[in-house]
């Protein structure tokens, strides 16, 4: 694979003015290029302008299969970045290669969209992945995205759509929703912080569940509630190849947790990532998430952070863990759980057999000194940073 990749971002990015200066960083192109990540430069228009005859002179985009034009316009003037943005789309109208495409970071908004539909249009049976992170897409943009990539199709190629740090809300999830359910071989679904509600929350789950050969969803950062997270168990159920799960800050509390680890114990036996931290969990979801754990041999890192616990809740999880059966298990973390030593005892003991485990993770909780310091001893280079602990009586002692 050839790959030609520009550099440069943060305090260090370089505003591409002119024409010279663009063909420059592109002089040393090899021809037949298929991997092109043009972001982390802001090109003016006529820097812009001058990249798109020199690619179609080039005839790249006749040969480019993955195309990133992510972060690509920033600290320009709007008229100046849609039409910088529309020079870099417009030379991929015609890419009969194109599989992925990234313009994330752009500040899109409906307008944005519009300027690349050149780029996105006329692909639906082409497309494998596209990613619109952070582009400011509100309902009306998603609206225009989705219709965009499907135009006329009645289905979709697509395998990962990325779309979080967005501001879809539940109106714009529903119009994602009709993306997603016209991509029977979707892998990746992503859609954090997004600021949706328990509506658009059903809306993209019943999607999602025409989607038989999911990887990886990750949806944290959004308001599904017990609603939402009762229609995304019904999806998790049917998700035997799930791989990834990221179902963090969903706002489910123990009785929506407890709905989707038990779907997991259904479905998903080669689960190796589960991220189920800040969602208000008590020892109530310890059980839960014990029973999922007997199902998931394969299960890499589990990352339950920022709830509520408590030490019956480690010790719960602690039986759960064995030696055999997750001797991949590199990573436990329970960070924020009000665990006290006894719980912190337990975890530790367990984790201290697991033959894989890389991090053990118990930091912000209220664990004694002298626990820390068994823990320290037991797992050596295992234990991650323990500063953030402070049993209560110890508080009281150093108040005094």
């Amino acid at each position: 694979m050839s790959r030609f990749v520009v550099s440069g971002i943060g305090e260090d990015r370089e505003m591409v003015s002119t024409r010279e200066r663009a063909l420059e960083i592109f002089s040393s192109i090899a021809d037949g290029v298929d991997e092109l990540v043009v972001s982390g430069k802001s090109y003016s228009p006529e820097a812009a302008e001058a990249i798109r005859d020199f690619f179609l002179k080039r005839e790249i985009n006749k040969t480019v299969l993955s195309l990133n034009i992510a972060d690509s316009i920033a600290r320009r003037p709007e008229k100046e970045a849609l039409a910088s943005l529309q020079h870099l789309c417009d030379c991929f109208e015609e890419a009969p290669k194109l599989e992925s495409i990234d313009i994330s970071d752009n500040a899109l908004g409906a307008k944005g969209v519009l300027v690349a539909k050149k780029l996105l249009s006329n692909k639906s049976e082409q497309l494998k992945r596209v990613s619109f992170r952070n582009n400011g897409l509100n309902y009306e943009a998603m609206k225009v995205v989705a219709e965009i990539l499907l135009g006329d199709a009645k289905s979709s190629t697509l395998k990962a759509i990325h779309i979080s740090n967005n501001l879809l809300e539940s109106a714009g999830a529903i119009e994602a929703s009709y993306l997603v359910e016209k991509c029977p071989s979707l892998e990746e679904f992503e859609m954090t912080s997004t600021r949706v509600g328990r509506e658009g929350s059903v809306a993209i789950s019943k999607a999602l569940g025409t989607c038989s050969s999911l990887r990886t969803i990750n949806v944290s950062d959004n308001t599904f509630g017990e609603e939402g997270a009762e229609a995304l168990a019904d999806v998790l159920k049917e998700c035997d190849s799930l791989e990834y799960a990221v179902i963090r800050d969903l706002s489910v509390e123990d009785d929506g947790m407890i709905l989707l680890l038990d779907a997991l114990c259904e479905s998903a036996p080669n689960l190796k990532v589960l991220d189920i931290s800040t969602n208000e969990l008590t020892e109530d979801s310890a059980e839960a998430i014990a029973r999922m754990l007997k199902t998931k041999k394969r299960l890499e890192k589990l990352i339950v952070d920022e709830n509520e616990l408590g030490s019956d809740g480690a010790k719960t999880i602690a039986d759960a863990l064995d030696k055999e059966l997750h001797k991949n298990l590199k990573e436990v973390s329970l960070e924020e759980n009000a665990i006290t030593a006894d719980g912190a005892r337990e975890i530790g003991k367990k984790c201290s057999d697991l033959p894989s485990l890389e991090k053990l993770n118990l930091n912000s909780n209220s664990i004694a000194r002298d626990a820390v310091d068994e823990l320290a001893e037991l797992l050596e280079n295992v234990l991650g940073d323990m500063e953030d602990n402070l049993s209560d009586d110890e508080d009281e002692d150093n108040e005094d």
